[in-house]
């Protein structure tokens, strides 16, 4: 009885699968291909053009920023220029320009040493707290790494 069933399992399984229709095929699988194809280089196409665009974009601002500094310049050193010679209207001082120095520093010796001795003291400080604590890392993972 058990073989008599099997037989026909094996027979009708072998009915169903012999006799599926395939819809994946149905169409012209070359025509498919091709127009897959086509559609693939179309979008490497437009994906060139835009970088192509943007990359002369990028070329054409790089060009224009550089006119710009290069006549901003050329405005700074007229300006200069007109300043010194006394051609400047809003400018009363033309050749007789002079300027003294002013500043807020303290002229003495000591001040400025002092100053000096300050930063070395913060900055020696600072390395030895970032030794000390590159030490404790240090002895920290290899405690870790011992007990393992």
């Amino acid at each position: 009885m058990k073989k008599k069933l099997s037989i026909v399992f094996l027979l009708l399984t072998f009915l169903l699968v012999s006799s599926v229709y395939c819809y994946a095929m149905d169409t012209n699988f070359e025509t498919e291909m091709q127009e897959s194809a086509n559609k693939t280089g179309e979008t490497m196409q437009n994906a060139g053009n835009g970088i192509r665009n943007a990359t002369e974009g990028i070329g054409n601002m790089a060009e224009d920023v550089g006119n710009s500094m290069v006549n901003a310049a050329e405005k700074v050193g007229n300006g200069i220029k007109e300043f010194f010679n006394g051609d400047d209207s809003n400018s009363t001082t033309g050749n007789t320009y002079n300027a003294t120095r002013t500043s807020a520093d303290v002229t003495g010796g000591e001040a400025s040493m002092a100053n000096t001795a300050w930063i070395w003291l913060i900055l020696g400080v600072t390395g030895i707290i970032i030794i000390a604590l590159t030490w404790y890392y240090v002895s920290q993972d290899t405690n870790y790494n011992s007990r393992r």
